[in-house]
C-alpha cells in the first residue's frame, strides 16, 4: 500500500500552504469559494444559482467601469485584460463581452478547468486561463486593464506584494489597474484577543483547523479562508514606484469570523507626473519647503 498519499495530508495538516488551500476548494466547492454564501455550497449548488453567482459579475463590471469612466478616464476601452485570481469567471465572462481578449489566471486548476466550462456555456472564445505562481511565469505580454477583486485577502501580504509588483510590470504605459485589499479590523467591531490568536493558529497550523472541522461535522479536509491585512503604505509606494501617480479609491468592508474587516479598492491609470511639482498650488513653493 502507497503510504506518499497520507505522508502528503500529514505533511500539510501541520504546515499551511494557501496554494493547496485553494486547490481543495478548486476541486471540491469552487462556487463557495469565490462567494462564500450558503447556496453556493457544492451539494446546494444549482444552475439558478450559478447563473445568479454571475450575475453578480456583470453588476461588479459595470460599477468598475463606471468608477474608472468618472474619476480616471472617461473615454476608457481595454483591448486587453488580465483578471487575477479568476476563479470560476464571475468577473472575467463579462470583462470578455466588452473586451477583445481577456486573460484569466488562478492557482487553483479545479477553478480554471471551471471557468473554462462557464466562457463555452457563454459562447466566449477570446478568453485565454492559465495557472498562476507568484512570479506569473505563465503571463505573457502587457495589458490595458488589470483587475482582482476578493483575491489578495487569501494571499500572505510578502507574496502578494511581490505579485503586486509583477502586475504593474506588465501594465501598459497609460493603462488601468483595479486591484482590491483588505488593510484593518474595525475598531468598531475588533475581533477578541482570544480570537485574533485563534485565528492565526488557524492559519498556521492546519492540524488545528482540521480539529474545529470535526468538531462542527464539516469536511475534517476543508482549510480556512485566510484573512490577510495589507499595510496601505507600501501599496502606495509600489503605485508611485511603478508610475502610477493617478489614483483613485473605494472603501470595502466583509466580516471573518464575526468580525468587520475594512478594504479598499485601489483604482489607479499607469501615467507619470513630475511629483516634484506638487498639485501646482497658489503660493505653492516645493523647493523653499524642502528646505525648512
Amino acid at each position: 500500500m502507497d503510504s506518499r498519499p497520507t505522508v502528503q495530508f500529514v505533511r500539510r495538516l501541520l504546515t499551511r500552504n494557501t496554494d493547496h488551500d485553494w486547490q481543495y476548494y478548486g476541486a471540491v466547492d469552487s462556487y463557495f469559494g469565490v462567494l462564500t454564501r450558503e447556496e453556493y455550497r457544492a451539494e446546494r449548488l444549482d444552475d439558478v444559482a450559478r447563473a445568479a453567482l454571475l450575475a453578480t459579475g456583470e453588476r461588479h463590471n459595470a460599477a468598475v467601469f463606471a468608477a474608472i469612466h468618472d474619476h480616471l478616464d472617461p473615454s476608457f476601452s481595454p483591448k486587453r485584460v488580465l483578471d487575477f485570481g479568476c476563479g470560476v469567471g464571475r468577473l472575467t465572462l463579462p470583462l470578455a463581452k466588452v473586451c477583445e481578449s481577456v486573460v484569466g489566471v488562478d492557482v487553483s486548476a479545479g477553478m480554471l478547468a471551471e471557468a473554462s466550462r462557464n466562457a463555452e456555456r457563454c459562447g466566449l472564445s477570446n478568453i485565454t486561463f492559465c495557472q498562476s505562481d507568484d512570479s506569473l511565469s505563465s503571463v505573457n505580454g502587457r495589458f490595458d486593464l488589470i483587475h482582482s477583486f476578493i483575491v489578495f485577502q487569501h494571499i500572505p501580504r510578502d507574496r502578494g506584494e511581490r505579485i503586486v509588483a509583477g502586475l504593474l510590470d506588465r501594465l501598459e504605459d497609460g493603462g488601468i489597474g483595479v486591484l482590491q485589499f483588505t488593510y484593518a479590523h474595525s475598531s468598531l467591531n475588533p475581533p477578541s484577543w482570544p480570537r485574533r490568536v485563534l485565528t492565526m493558529a488557524y492559519a498556521k497550523v492546519p492540524l488545528i483547523y482540521a480539529a474545529r472541522n470535526l468538531a462542527k461535522g464539516e469536511r475534517v479536509r476543508r482549510p480556512p479562508m485566510q484573512m490577510n491585512l495589507y499595510d496601505l503604505n507600501r501599496l502606495i509606494r509600489l503605485l508611485q514606484e511603478h508610475g502610477c501617480h493617478e489614483v483613485h479609491l473605494r472603501f470595502t468592508e466583509t466580516s471573518h469570523y464575526n468580525s468587520d474587516v475594512y478594504g479598499v479598492i485601489l483604482f489607479f491609470a499607469k501615467r507619470q507626473r513630475d511629483l516634484s511639482e506638487g498639485l501646482h498650488l497658489e503660493g505653492a513653493d516645493p523647493a523653499s519647503r524642502s528646505q525648512t
